[in-house]
């Protein structure tokens, strides 16, 4: 049975890991675009009311640009974990067996 779930495993954690790599790579690059571009204060006329702070440095966000730059750390949290599990448990590249 582990050899036919071999490669679906192989698959799915290089999938997760990967997906982990591209959100976490998105959100740091959506940080550093927030950051040298969005305003220091807040307009509640546009709806930048969200602050987030980079290092002292405070920039306000909408609604939907918060929800972005959390959802993509989310989800790279949420691969690399899914990527992590199926390693431990389903060991499909067998790095543990003798």
């Amino acid at each position: 049975m582990r050899v036919i779930m071999n490669k679906p495993m192989k698959r799915l954690e290089v999938l997760a890991a990967a997906l982990a790599a591209v959100g976490l790579v998105a959100a740091l690059g959506l940080t550093m675009y927030f950051v040298r571009t969005l305003p220091r204060t807040p307009d509640p006329a546009v709806g930048r009311v969200i602050p987030m702070n980079e290092h002292g440095t405070f920039v306000y966000l909408t609604s939907a640009e918060n929800l972005l730059h959390k959802g993509l750390f989310v989800v790279a949290a949420v691969s690399f974990g899914l990527a992590v599990l199926v390693d431990l448990f389903a060991d499909p590249f067998s790095r543990r067996r003798p």
